[in-house]
């Protein structure tokens, strides 16, 4: 059974909390911004890796991510580059089957240009079909072992259901590992795939 990538800011120390908390079979921390993105993603597929869903932990903006320090933004256009971008290098061969991916950064899913930014997601990693999703509004990155300071940040932005499922983080222990925490009026957006990355459905939560 394929893993889950945890791929994050390697020069974040939020992002690098957050991203080594994922659930993951392999950590990947990026660091020199978009370049590291595209060594760390060759690295990968050099070493013949294969996953079942992608979990990336980075800063974002409206239909991009950003690599703190980096100038460049990855939108829909960078993406879709096959000189500077991901098309063209057969990333989509780390994901074989309907992978399921998600950007967790603030606002990358914003507006018309957060679908863009999905879709030339999806257009070069989902190949084999699968999903793309990111939210629409700022996020709140949480470190591990913040006991009651990380659950009071906690408790503005998340629903009362959610509060009580973390409460028990409140000794100290790992509180929300691996989650950006996203009002509860955000909304989730993602788009799904057919084989060949085409677009087959746009979808809101």
């Amino acid at each position: 059974m394929l893993g889950t990538l945890s791929i994050y800011d390697g020069g974040d120390s939020i992002a690098i909390s957050v991203g080594r908390g994922v659930a993951a079979s392999d950590y990947v921390a990026v660091t020199g911004g978009a370049d590291g993105l595209i060594a760390s993603l060759d690295k990968l597929l050099a070493n013949g890796k294969q996953f079942s869903n992608a979990v990336f932990t980075t800063h974002g903006v409206d239909g991009a991510i950003n690599f703190k320090g980096d100038i460049t933004f990855i939108n829909a256009r960078w993406i879709q580059n096959p000189k500077s971008g991901l098309a063209g290098k057969g990333y989509h061969r780390l994901f074989p089957h309907f992978p399921s991916i998600y950007f967790q950064g603030c606002n990358v899913a914003e507006g018309d240009n957060g679908w863009k930014f999905l879709e030339a997601v999806g257009s070069v990693l989902c190949l084999n079909g699968g999903s793309v999703s990111g939210r629409n509004t700022a996020g709140l990155g949480v470190r591990r072992n913040v006991g009651w300071a990380g659950f009071a940040l906690a408790a503005a932005f998340l629903p009362i259901s959610s509060i009580l499922t973390a409460a028990s983080a409140w000794s100290g222990k790992k509180i929300l590992d691996g989650e950006i925490i996203h009002p509860p009026w955000s909304d989730k957006k993602t788009v799904f795939f057919i084989h060949g990355g085409k677009v087959m459905l746009r979808w809101t939560e």
